[in-house]
């Protein structure tokens, strides 16, 4: 790092990045996955095999969270302890700001077994919440490639540590492309065993969740 002259702001902005990074992809992997695909499915699908596929789909997600959380945490940890060598290296007081993971979690607890007695899958409806997976993947990707970027274009992280960096942001995308990957032929799988048990209800599902409310 063959810098002189203690930015504090370039510092500081590389850091701010991260933070709304880590907020937008929150607002993606959380609280999209949990209201669109999970919550969304819950009126749609109700049977063993939907709580059995789910309770199977919360385990892995949430072990993925955890891990976005610490791969985070290191990030955060790297560059300000980047930005304080280079504070220290030209007598200047620093402190970064401030940083913290959210640690939240999806559930699906929504996912009934049956809703008013009613069993099986609004197939048509379910896969359309479906098709949802990918988008929300290839919005945490843009996600991503922004905070690359901005790792990459920080100008004071030397080169070992932005490559470092990077490879854990790109560890996100390629981690959650691989369990959408799974989880839809896990899905496709799931529905064409509920609808061999059950039959397509086209509806009836949807029906009886509006029922209970």
């Amino acid at each position: 790092m063959a810098m002189t002259g203690f930015n504090p702001e370039l510092v500081n902005s590389t850091i701010n990045r991260v933070s709304q990074s880590y907020e937008n992809l929150n607002n993606v992997l959380v609280d999209s996955m949990q209201n669109k695909i999970i919550n969304g499915l819950s009126d749609k699908w109700a049977c063993n095999v939907a709580v059995e596929f789910f309770n199977n789909f919360t385990q892995v997600y949430n072990q993925f969270l955890n891990e976005t959380d610490n791969t985070f945490d290191s990030i955060y940890n790297s560059i300000s302890s980047a930005g304080q060598a280079w504070a220290n290296s030209t007598e200047t007081s620093y402190v970064p700001p401030r940083f913290s993971t959210f640690h939240k979690k999806v559930n699906s607890s929504c996912i009934q077994e049956n809703i008013g007695g009613v069993r099986g899958i609004d197939r048509e409806q379910a896969n359309s919440v479906a098709a949802i997976l990918p988008v929300l993947a290839s919005s945490a990707s843009t996600i991503c490639a922004s905070l690359e970027a901005a790792v990459q274009n920080s100008g004071f992280l030397g080169d070992g540590q932005e490559e470092s960096l990077v490879a854990k942001i790109k560890s996100i995308s390629s981690n959650l492309n691989k369990i959408v990957e799974d989880v839809n032929t896990q899905f496709r799988s799931a529905v064409d065993n509920t609808v061999s048990a059950y039959g397509d209800l086209a509806g009836e599902v949807s029906r009886a969740f509006a029922g209970q409310e």
